[in-house]
Formats: structure tokens, C-alpha cells, sequence
């Protein structure tokens, strides 16, 4: 009796796969088809303006004597390094 029933699963076994196989075999043999279509269509314009109106006008004016200025600096250095620094106005 284990003979017959091992016997029997194996026959199962081997006829559920020859099934699927054949229902694999028939599905795959469809044919596919894929259509893909990209009409793009893209336009720029740009324009760029810029005015520029500067006007620069300088004037100086500068007039310098030896002298002139009534300020006088003296400056006395000794020997040691001291310095004595003075400013009359």
C-alpha cells in the first residue's frame, strides 16, 4: 500500500508540472507589442533691453603755496633718543 501511494504522488507531481508547462508555453507565445509616440514641440523668444545715460562732470580746484598754510612743525631728536615733538599754529 506505501508502494501504490508514493507511486500515486509521483504520477500527481509529474502531471501537475507537465500542466503548468503547457499553460506556461501558452502564454508566453502571445505576440507584444509596444508603440510609444513623443511629439514635443518647443519655442523661446526673449529680448533684453538696457539703456544707460550717465553724465559725470568733475571740477577741482586747488591752489597751494609754500607757506600758506600757517601751520609750522618741529621736530628736535637728541642723542639719547628723546623726542620732543611740538606743533605751533
Amino acid at each position: 500500500m506505501k508502494r501504490a501511494f508514493t507511486l500515486a504522488l509521483t504520477v500527481t507531481v509529474i502531471g501537475s508540472l507537465t500542466v503548468m508547462g503547457f499553460a506556461g508555453t501558452a502564454a508566453a507565445s502571445g505576440t507584444a507589442s509596444a508603440t510609444a509616440v513623443v511629439d514635443q514641440d518647443q519655442t523661446v523668444e526673449q529680448s533684453n533691453t538696457a539703456t544707460v545715460n550717465q553724465q559725470v562732470e568733475q571740477q577741482a580746484d586747488q591752489q597751494a603755496e609754500s607757506g600758506d598754510s600757517g601751520i609750522d612743525i618741529e621736530i628736535d631728536l637728541d642723542l639719547n633718543g628723546d623726542r620732543d615733538v611740538g606743533g605751533r599754529g
